[in-house]
């Protein structure tokens, strides 16, 4: 089932002509090219965690965890939200035609962060979302 219009979906419902990735143009995109394989989604993934070990949070986002997300462990409120919000920041690349680069995701997120922030403080819930905000000031 494809709840997700990716090339190959859009390939096989005749919608268009190419499957091959927006980002990459080298492979097929399906959900996991787009959101893990993907040589320009693999970068992004990389420089996300060089960028948390700069600011002393040390843990990996692994392959099955981009795609379905964290049910628990450590940091899972973190790593879920990043993970969404990269998953978001992929995709808007891919429906613009822009190449996804690190510090756009880190302009992006920034701005999501304020968004957050103010939803978290009319819920009076800010305390859970301050660990992130934290890191992206």
């Amino acid at each position: 089932m494809g709840i997700l219009p990716t090339n190959t979906l859009l390939v096989k419902y005749k919608i268009k002509d190419n499957s091959l990735c927006d980002l990459c143009n080298n492979n097929e995109e399906t959900i996991s090219h787009l959101f893990w394989e993907c040589t320009k989604t693999q970068i992004l993934w990389h420089n996300l965690t060089e960028f948390l070990k700069t600011k002393n949070i040390t843990f990996e986002i692994t392959r099955l965890e981009a795609l379905l997300g964290i049910t628990n462990g450590t940091h899972c409120y973190i790593k879920n939200l990043l993970t969404i919000l990269m998953k978001r920041f992929i995709y808007l690349m891919k429906l613009n035609k822009r190449n996804p680069s690190f510090t756009i995701f880190l302009n992006y997120i920034k701005e999501r962060m304020k968004i957050e922030s103010l939803i978290a403080l009319s819920k009076d819930k800010f305390g859970i979302h301050s660990d992130l905000v934290k890191i992206f000031n």
